[in-house]
């Protein structure tokens, strides 16, 4: 414990801006905050830190209820006890409104249900605004022989056209780089300015207000991805009209699985769309169930393809755990062997790099430290940079245990 006290000194945590930050800066970030850490407890640790960020007891008191299966009328009355919705305002109530459409056999207080069917109506005129940009928009690319996916939240109030949403834009995705420089010139010649994203460009209504609709060629906190996966998307979709515009794609159950997974990720990671945080359980709670067919293996694939296999592990642990939903737990092996050779990789062989490449051939001669450190830490770093160390999760961890990183 003392060592591992000792050992955040010699590697403090530094400030990474909230849009650099990776699931491996929250490994990083349990590891050196929580010494001695069972190092097969950091996803729990990470989960603990996300929800007391995110989620306050009424929030959990509110999914455990709206996610179940059935509810008895004693069961609602003592919730409703508990939960107070003029507190919790109509963003979260909003859930519960779901909860009614979803449990009409129930009685509702007579405070509750006209306001609870009030919030189903406003959400479903606010998004009028963003429906009608994306018609205007999307009729104008297909004009342009531009493919069209509508994905995120847009792709789910399509699937579940009942249940209005809060959106704050409307996203789509295109086949290919060379189809979204397209749209850049496009969007310009219809009046719209946008922002650039490294991943997406971000337009704003026509009085220069962000917030109408992005256009993706990829999705962000994919690191790995050669193209291949946004095509698989596009084969495994089906074409439908979409807010009254013909020929759209839509994602099949599984990709929209794994596209919610990956944005729950980033959300959880960045600090960004506190309301999607929520949504998330809902949706994906909704397409585990949507077919009897349901092919994990295509989200799992999808996964293994972008290398994103421990964002969707933090993703399902942090539905499950803290927000009731009950998603098949994936790549939870994955996860734990990946953090112990990020932990080699980062907290032991990069140091001990750098004291080694600090030693030069013409300078050991000249002072004797020098030298007997020379003969120490040149093997030792030839050997421990091997692959088969650096890849090899159990010789990580007797590694890392072998040197008193961890105990």
């Amino acid at each position: 414990m003392l060592f591992g006290v000792f050992y955040i000194r010699i590697f403090p945590m530094k400030f990474v801006p909230y849009y650099r930050r990776t699931i491996n800066y929250y490994i990083r970030k349990s590891f050196l905050e929580n010494p001695g850490i069972d190092l097969w407890k950091i996803a729990d640790s990470i989960i603990k830190d996300f929800k007391d960020l995110y989620v306050t007891d009424s929030d959990v008191k509110l999914f455990d209820i709206i996610l179940k299966k059935e509810v008895s009328q004693s069961e609602f009355e003592d919730f409703i006890k508990l939960w107070d919705i003029e507190e919790e305002g109509g963003d979260k109530a909003l859930f519960l409104s779901y909860f009614m459409k979803t449990h009409s056999d129930l009685v509702y207080p007579e405070y509750i249900e006209p306001r609870l069917k009030g919030i189903l109506q406003y959400y479903r005129f606010k998004n009028l605004k963003l429906v009608s940009g994306f018609i205007k928009i999307c009729n104008r690319l297909k004009e342009e022989k531009i493919d069209i996916m509508i994905v995120k939240g847009g792709a789910v109030k399509h699937y579940r056209p009942d249940f209005p949403r809060i959106m704050n834009d409307i996203d789509i995705l295109v086949r290919n780089q060379k189809d979204y420089e397209r749209c850049k010139e496009i969007v310009k010649d219809l009046g719209y300015s946008y922002m650039q994203c490294p991943h997406s460009i971000d337009l704003h209504n026509e009085n220069g207000v962000p917030g109408l609709l992005d256009i993706h060629y990829k999705f962000d906190m994919i690191p790995k991805d050669d193209g291949s996966l946004y095509e698989d998307i596009f084969e495994r979709a089906h074409i439908d009209k979409v807010f009254n515009v013909d020929g759209i794609y839509v994602p099949c159950c599984e990709d929209m699985m794994f596209i919610n997974l990956i944005n729950l990720a980033k959300n959880l990671i960045r600090r960004t769309s506190y309301g999607s945080k929520f949504h998330s359980a809902f949706d994906c709670t909704y397409f585990a169930e949507c077919k009897p067919d349901f092919d994990w293996n295509i989200v799992i694939q999808n996964a293994k393809k972008t290398h994103t296999e421990n964002q969707i592990y933090i993703a399902i642990k942090y539905l499950n755990e803290v927000l009731s939903a009950e998603i098949p737990v994936i790549f939870e092996k994955e996860f734990k062997r990946s953090s112990i050779n990020y932990l080699y990789n980062k907290l032991f062989l990069a140091k001990l790099a750098k004291k080694s490449d600090k030693l030069k051939l013409k300078d050991i001669f000249k002072n004797g430290n020098k030298f007997l450190k020379y003969i120490r830490l040149k093997p030792q770093y030839f050997i421990y940079k091997r692959k088969i160390f650096r890849k090899n999760f159990r010789l990580a961890k007797c590694v890392l245990e072998r040197q008193k990183i961890i105990v």
